[in-house]
């Protein structure tokens, strides 16, 4: 039996059942559940990470981040933008941008 990420990415890159132990090897009640907890996985990596204030400390390296400023409506407007280390500043100059935080590790497929 193939492992829960294995049926994940088989799910994910496949067209469900066309080899010899494919999508419904597991059921799909249970390849539905290995998604979820990989996607709960995910989230919770993501989670971990935390905002940095900009006045606490600026990335060290040429490379994305999540970012993220306040509204006047009082959600946040967060998005992914580059830094730059030799102007000392995120590519998206014209931004507030109060809070920053290193991307995610991408999934493995």
């Amino acid at each position: 039996m193939k492992s829960k990420e294995e049926m994940l990415n088989y799910a994910i890159t496949s067209s469900y059942g066309n080899d010899d132990w494919g999508y419904w090897e597991l059921g799909q009640k249970e390849a539905l559940s290995a998604m979820q907890a990989y996607a709960d996985q995910s989230v919770e990596a993501a989670l971990k990470k935390e905002w940095v204030p900009i006045s606490d400390d600026k990335p060290k390296a040429d490379a994305l981040y999540n970012v993220c400023y306040p509204m006047p409506n009082g959600n946040w407007h967060v998005f992914t933008t580059g830094y730059s280390i030799s102007f000392k500043r995120f590519d998206e100059g014209n931004c507030n941008i109060t809070h920053w935080m290193p991307l995610p590790t991408p999934p493995n497929i």
